[in-house]
Order: structure tokens, then sequence, then C-alpha cells
């Protein structure tokens, strides 16, 4: 259980309309980072009704059952009868050591990195709602004034000949999105080359829970005193917090840090993560 983006790296695939090839590039993105060792997870947004792939498992679900798990030597199958945000999905089912996550869909979601589709006129517009939060455009159309469109707001595209480099481009900015969290002297011991290097082994899942712990600060102080925490109660604020906040009105899309203050007979104690 995680707070939003930037404890975690998500790249949103999104397009103004269905069938402009989202889930093909999604399953390339996928393919490109396992191909580097890096654990990953997929969120889709089905339009549709879900068909249940195993027989049995439909049965049970129609019998009425809330939550069906069908578990084979090889994966496991979990369907549960009731829908769920974005947020909730990231945050509350998504195993927390797995940091990269490809999503695809939810283009309404702002916050998360995303690579747009275009196809027409109707994806710049797209676009503009959503300028902050895109990386890089996948080009299905030579038009000349998608084109102009896009290099006068500035934004990176490439054409469906390019999509090696596409793909490329959007794993480095996923890897550099946990990069750009680690300080200096964080790499250093724990004796690492560069950012990247250590935001590669988090991505891999080759860091202890102790280590992957460390790349999320949280500090308590008491009384003007601060208490050293270990992994453990790092983790458990960061998760209790981190929920409890993003349930709250007003918060921002993406959060950088939290503060807490709270008095007990007069004495102020202060929480910060």
């Amino acid at each position: 259980m995680l707070m939003k983006a930037p404890f975690r790296s998500i790249i949103q695939i999104v397009s103004s309309k269905r069938k402009r090839g989202k889930t093909s590039l999604a399953s390339s993105l996928i393919k490109a980072l396992r191909s580097r060792g890096i654990r990953v997870a997929a969120v889709k947004h089905a339009s549709k009704k879900i068909d249940l792939a195993n027989r049995d498992s439909r049965r049970l679900f129609e019998s009425g059952a809330d939550i069906v798990v069908a578990v084979s030597p090889w994966v496991m199958e979990i369907v549960m009868r009731e829908t769920a945000s974005l947020d909730k999905v990231l945050n509350n089912i998504i195993p927390w050591e797995i940091l990269a996550i490809v999503v695809e869909g939810f283009r309404g979601i702002t916050g998360y990195h995303k690579v747009v589709i275009v196809e027409d006129w109707d994806d710049i517009e797209i676009i503009d709602a959503i300028r902050r939060d895109v990386v890089a455009c996948y080009v299905k159309s030579r038009e000349q004034r998608l084109i102009e469109a896009l290099e006068k707001r500035g934004i990176k595209f490439f054409y469906e000949n390019q999509l090696e480099e596409l793909i490329e481009y959007v794993v480095e900015d996923m890897i550099s999105q946990i990069a750009g969290l680690i300080p200096a002297s964080l790499v250093k011991r724990l004796e690492y080359g560069d950012n990247r290097s250590l935001a590669l082994a988090a991505l891999r899942g080759n860091l202890n829970p102790s280590e992957l712990t460390e790349l999320w600060n949280v500090k308590l102080v008491v009384n003007n005193k601060t208490i050293p925490l270990s992994p453990y109660p790092r983790k458990v604020f960061l998760e209790v917090i981190g929920s409890l906040v993003r349930t709250l009105k007003g918060i921002p899309s993406t959060v950088n840090k939290i503060e807490i203050e709270i008095s007990l007979g007069g004495v102020e104690a202060k929480s910060a993560s």
C-alpha cells in the first residue's frame, strides 16, 4: 500500500478513442521493461464487461460469490464483485514492492506521466487537457496540422516506424521517475555508482526491504527530538498516513511531502514524511 506518485514509476497509455492500439503499445513497453529485469504491473481500464477466463471460476462467481480466487501452480486469478478507482488499485491491490506500473486508459486521471496515441485532432484536444502529464506522443498520422500542433506545443513525438525509439524513451523516463527521488548520500552508502543504477536495482526488486524503505524519507520528531525509525515503523507510517491523506479533499494529485503537527498537553509533537 503506497501513496500516489512519485513513490512509484507510473506511465499511462491514453488516446481519445478506443481501438487506437493502446494494448499493443502497453504490451511492447511491458516486454521492454521485463527484458531489463524490471518487475512490472499492468492496469487496464475495461469499458465493457470482463469475461472470466476460467470456466469454473465463472460458475462460482455467477453463483453469487463476492470474491473468487483460482490458484494454479503457475498463476492466480482473483475476481471481486466490485469496481475500483485507479488510486485504489495502485494503493491497495498491487504489491508495494512492484514499482513500475503500466496503465492503459484512465485518461481523466491526472498526476501520472502519459503517452498519448495521436491519430486525429481529438487527440490534440486530449493533450491540451493533460499537457503537464504528457511525456511523449505516438503519432499514427502524418497529417501536417497534427505535426505542427505537436511541434508548437514542444511535445516529444515518435512515428509508427519509430516504435523502438519511443519504447526506449519511455523506459528511461520510468527509470528517471525513481532515480530523481534518490539522495546522493543513499547512493554512496549503498555503494551504487549513481542514481540510475540504484533506481534500476529498486525497479528490479534487488533491494531488500530495509534498503527499499530508505528511498522514502519518514522522520518522527517528538519534543524537538528526532526518533530513529527502523524500516518497519517507517513503512507503517508511510502506508497509514499516506492512505489517510489520499482520502481527504483538496490533496494535490502528486504528493511530495506530508507534515503533521500534534500538540499533547501543550507540548508540540511533529511528524513528517
